[in-house]
């Protein structure tokens, strides 16, 4: 644990709130590290740890920010929360269509159970598991 933090990118994330980004570079490297470049990649790695991947920076916009192509976008100085990605709306044909189908669903649960490794449960939905109908 490093300061009250459990995770090493909240305190990356409370370092850059802050504007001392650059205090998170580890001390053994002393002076031999170049200050622009260390934050440069600092801030991108905070891009890539958004929790919306579809906000994450592409890999081929990494490499070009990593080869010095193009620059770092502006992260903003707080952890963006975690939103789920708003439903589809769905149409009554859909509906209809998809009655008395059935899919199977694995849902990843690791917060369950004590191990590392993903856990997953299994659910066979019908149609009106699948559009929340009544």
């Amino acid at each position: 644990m490093i300061d009250e933090f459990h995770f090493l990118v909240d305190w990356v994330w409370s370092k850059h709130r802050e504007g001392r980004i650059i205090d998170v570079v580890d001390e053994r490297l002393g002076d031999e590290y170049v200050v622009e470049e260390a934050q440069k990649m600092l801030i991108l790695a905070l891009a890539c740890s958004h929790p919306i991947a579809g906000e994450r920076p592409t890999t081929e916009g990494i490499v070009q920010i990593i080869s010095g192509l193009a620059p770092v976008s502006y992260v903003p100085p707080f952890k963006p929360a975690f939103v789920w990605p708003s439903m589809p709306s769905v149409e009554e044909d859909d509906i209809n269509r998809l009655s008395g189908t059935t899919e199977s669903r694995s849902f990843p649960t690791t917060h369950l159970g004590s191990g590392s490794a993903p856990k997953y449960i299994s659910k066979e939905l019908s149609a009106s598991d699948k559009f929340n109908i009544v």
